[in-house]
């Protein structure tokens, strides 16, 4: 939706302030907010993800290109876990690296987390449960940076909302001076 807008500027420049490190602030889940050995005051952020009504959403999210995130893909999807697992989990990847989240420190001390709408809003119709609350949803008069069709496709008119985002971005761009296309 904010095409122009840089990611450093944005986000990872100050992501230190902006995200934060444990599930106090949002915990749909009810995950243990406790963890031994976890050490976030000296650990960086090297991934950047939202939470919404449903836990943690990977429908976007940043990872930080090192030895640490190497590792933590490589158990993600290591068969022996994911494979093994993933036709009983509802949310497969979701549910994969929740289960990493809650059993592994050296992942949990890693993570931030920033607002769903800093990276990942939703239209109306998503996270239908939480319908009325503002933190979940696209605001136009804020600019929000991106929006996530998420659910479209179960009872919702995929084209027609993404054809109103589409009209949208044109419009909030068209008051720039310089064009993209």
């Amino acid at each position: 939706m904010e095409p122009e807008v840089s990611l450093e500027e944005y986000l990872f420049n100050s992501i230190e302030s902006k995200a934060y490190r444990n599930l106090e602030h949002l915990n749909p889940l009810r995950l243990p907010i406790d963890s031994p050995y976890v050490d976030i005051q000296n650990s960086p952020v090297d991934l950047i993800l939202a939470q919404d009504c449903g836990g943690f959403n990977l429908g976007s999210f940043f990872i930080r290109r090192s030895e640490w995130s190497d590792l933590l893909l490589d158990i993600w999807w290591d068969p022996a876990m994911y494979e093994q697992m993933h036709m009983q989990w509802e949310h497969k990847e979701q549910d994969a690296f929740e289960t990493l989240y809650m059993t592994q420190p050296w992942i949990r001390e890693r993570v931030g987390f920033v607002p769903l709408r800093a990276i990942n809003s939703f239209p109306p119709g998503a996270c239908s449960d939480k319908a009325d609350d503002p933190q979940y949803f696209y605001n136009e008069k804020d600019r929000d940076f991106v929006i996530n069709m998420a659910g479209c496709e179960w009872g919702r008119d995929c084209w027609g909302e993404m054809e109103n985002y589409k009209a949208l971005s044109k419009k909030l761009q068209e008051s720039r001076w310089w064009k993209f296309w």
